[in-house]
């Protein structure tokens, strides 16, 4: 159900959409939530804090249940790999500890430039490395964000901003790679 969005990642379906949904849909998987309804009011997922880690402790607050059914998921058999024309990409491989990504991401941004990263995909691996890490964007990107209204709640405390000169003052990471 995913279309192309700009900047976020939306999903449609009978007619009606939902924006921003990365968080939300990282703590789903982190925490191996696959059973679940949400109700949302609004075009956008809220940001809470930026991260997933709001979400994996709201699930946590209201109780997470194994189920007894069965479950249909993809499971990841041979390496499937996605690539930008600017020679980025990412790599998902089956591994011992669940699912291994690789990734090699290019930004023309002096700070970000060129980030590498090889993982296990598992709760302790969501939950330590992941979880936490914000939302980021360049100052200079807001205004057309909110034109099309996005980005309506992202302020200086649940997304990590970039201007011109580098990380926004007022801005502290969470990870040194956040």
């Amino acid at each position: 159900n995913a279309v192309p969005g700009m900047l976020r990642t939306s999903v449609s379906h009978g007619g009606a959409s939902i924006d921003t949904i990365e968080h939300l849909m990282s703590a789903l998987h982190g925490r191996g939530i696959s059973n679940l309804v949400i109700e949302v009011q609004g075009g956008e997922i809220p940001i809470l804090d930026g991260s997933a880690e709001g979400w994996s402790f709201l699930f946590d607050a209201a109780g997470i249940e194994q189920q007894t059914a069965a479950q249909y998921c993809l499971r990841v058999l041979r390496k499937v790999e996605v690539s930008a024309g600017n020679g980025a990409y990412a790599r998902l491989s089956p591994c011992a500890k669940g699912m291994e990504l690789l990734y090699d991401l290019r930004y023309p941004h002096g700070m970000l430039g060129r980030q590498q990263r090889c993982m296990a995909i598992n709760e302790r691996s969501f939950l330590d490395e992941i979880c936490r890490a914000r939302t980021f964007g360049f100052y200079g990107d807001l205004d057309e964000l909110r034109s099309m209204g996005l980005a309506n709640g992202a302020n200086l405390s649940n997304t990590v901003v970039f201007d011109s000169a580098g990380l926004m003052a007022g801005v502290s990471l969470r990870y040194a790679d956040e």
